[in-house]
């Protein structure tokens, strides 16, 4: 039988290694098993369903630069490209993909840890246990729900990719270390690094974490890390090149991250303090999981005094343990580190809480859970950590029946997160495209009540008003809306459809090239802009209006039917004057 030599120790069978790797994989498969039908939702549509850039698996390497997930994330755009070329938008496949992705990550931090325990810095407290305590502590990571929305919630393969390559570039080096063919391993680390800058910003610390770590557990001191490995931190850091490329690529990611994004960096800081305790108590206790937290903040310091408190002796304890206890401050600092380009002071407009986050960072904190325990307990507490990664696993699984479908996953949003306006107004969505108005009309009042200033909230107001023909009130609503967001360009092409329905035809026309001034390429907008040329006869123009909307959008019936009737109108012989 094969056997592993692990440092300095008895060799332990590698069909052990083997066995463990098998049964954490079925674990995150029966976990997930109910996944893999749920729908595209919320970021989906923009990253995926309108992402025209993964049509083509070359087009695929210059994602779209407006903000959506996909920006500034080429590789990442690939693997969705991929995903396209195989099953366009049926979602299974993406589902799929993800899970792997998340079993792989499982499995190397499995061998990470184990390796890492191993090591003569820690062997002699818990080596003699490393396999079951790597198992525990992978299993937990691999079944916790919190990590669901990294894993169920499609678009979010950003960040269960970029941990699958932040864990490859940690376990690489550790096989370097020791290993004959220690220069691949190497490469494959430095590959794997570049891999995760082109995949999430996060990777931005590894090249930090994995010196952190020859310090901890290897060389003692950062002066000997360094004289030993310089040339590979220095090839390490060279992949921060590559991040600075594709920042470059989309700057600002669309005016959603960055200095210049709507939310201060002071008031992103201070919610910060609420947001990672409330991940710590997630990692803890995960109820409840909420898709959306929207883009809430905290009304000044005073509101934040307790978990800023608390982070701050986390923080001094974290920079002391460096010094006194270093294995211990590692995980502290991982922690940290990894938190840091999305949970410190940033700005995320968008989100200023995510549960995804927590994806990497929930390692450090199941670790530093599980060894405390055993160092405490013994043996003995490896039982007690099976039934809880049992019991996780369950509520991943009833997690995940909340994606199964739309409306299913925003009743249950709004229902966690009554006060979110996002929230209400992509439930109102939910109801208004399955025809539903009489449902919808509450959520998007909702909206309004909650925050009067979000830019759809009045649109989708007079949207629906408009569809239950009441064109008086739609017209008062839209209008007010264009007025709020003058630079909205679904403002005005919604407000001109009021009108257009009003028969006020040349107010309708202004709105629609307001519209288009705006957004040059909205297909609808010169769809309609034809209607109106339509009825006012100006059928030369109409065409000319069909003709672009298909040009935009080549599969649409209705602007092939427009373009249809106005060419029958041209070719009818004239009679008369």
């Amino acid at each position: 039988m094969p056997l592993k030599q692990i440092s300095g120790r008895n060799p332990l069978p590698s069909w052990k290694i083997y066995a463990a790797g098998v049964i954490l994989a079925l674990a995150g498969l029966l976990a997930y098993s109910n996944s893999f039908t749920g729908p595209f939702v919320f970021d989906d549509i923009g990253g995926i369903v309108k992402n025209d850039s993964i049509r083509n698996i070359g087009d695929s390497w210059s994602p779209p630069a407006n903000g959506e997930t996909v920006s500034s994330r080429p590789l990442l755009n690939f693997t969705l490209a991929l995903n396209y070329a195989y099953s366009e938008l049926s979602p299974t496949s993406y589902h799929l993909v993800n899970l792997l992705i998340h079993l792989a990550a499982g499995l190397l931090l499995f061998g990470l840890v184990r390796r890492t325990l191993e090591l003569p810095t820690l062997s002699a407290r818990f080596g003699s246990a490393a396999l079951p305590l790597a198992f525990v502590i992978a299993l937990v990571w691999i079944v916790h729900p919190l990590q669901s929305e990294a894993v169920t919630y499609i678009v979010q393969r950003a960040e269960s990719l970029m941990g699958l390559f932040y864990l490859l570039t940690l376990y690489a080096f550790v096989r370097s270390v020791d290993a004959k063919e220690a220069v691949w391993w190497r490469w494959l680390a430095v590959l794997t690094c570049l891999a995760g800058m082109l995949t999430k910003e996060v990777m931005v610390t590894a090249p930090l974490v994995v010196v952190l770590y020859d310090r901890t557990f290897l060389a003692g001191t950062f002066a000997k890390a360094w004289q030993q490995r310089r040339k590979f931190y220095v090839s390490l850091a060279v992949t921060w090149v590559a991040l600075v490329v594709v920042l470059l690529m989309a700057p600002g990611r669309g005016g959603t991250v960055g200095f210049s994004s709507a939310v201060s960096m002071w008031d992103y800081a201070l919610k910060q303090n609420d947001a990672i305790v409330s991940y710590l108590k997630l990692a803890v206790w995960p109820h409840p999981l909420v898709l959306d937290y929207g883009s809430a903040q905290v009304d000044g310091l005073g509101a934040i005094a307790p978990q800023a408190l608390l982070l701050a002796v986390l923080l001094a304890g974290t920079i002391y343990a460096l010094r006194r206890k270093a294995s211990v401050g590692f995980a502290g600092a991982f922690f940290f580190l990894v938190l840091a380009p999305t949970s410190s002071f940033v700005p995320v407009a968008t989100q200023t809480m995510a549960e995804h986050r927590m994806y990497l960072p929930l390692a450090a904190v199941l670790a530093a859970l599980v060894l405390v325990t055993y160092a405490w307990a013994g043996r003995k507490v490896i039982g007690l950590w099976l039934a809880i990664a049992l019991a996780l696993g369950c509520i991943t699984f009833a997690r995940n029946r909340d994606y199964r479908t739309t409306l299913a996953l925003w009743t249950d949003t709004v229902q966690k997160n009554p006060d979110s306006a996002r929230a209400h107004s992509q439930l109102g969505n939910v109801y208004f495209r399955t025809g539903q108005s009489a449902s919808a009309l509450p959520e998007y009042l909702r909206v309004a009540e909650i925050y009067p200033a979000y830019r759809d909230a009045y649109n989708d107001i007079g949207l629906v008003q408009l569809r239950q023909g009441r064109v008086d009130d739609a017209l008062v609503t839209l209008a007010k809306s264009v007025q709020l967001h003058p630079d909205f360009a679904d403002a005005h092409f919604d407000y001109g459809n009021a009108l257009l329905a009003a028969n006020q035809l040349d107010e309708a026309e202004r709105q629609y090239r307001s519209a288009l001034e705006l957004k040059p390429d909205y297909a609808e907008a010169h769809n309609n802009l034809g209607a109106v040329f339509y009825k006012q006869g100006k059928i030369t123009a109409a065409g000319g209006e069909f003709q672009e909307a298909l040009r935009l959008l080549p599969s649409w019936e209705e602007a092939r039917n427009n373009l249809a009737q106005v060419q029958a109108l041209e070719s009818k012989p004239q009679t008369g004057k």
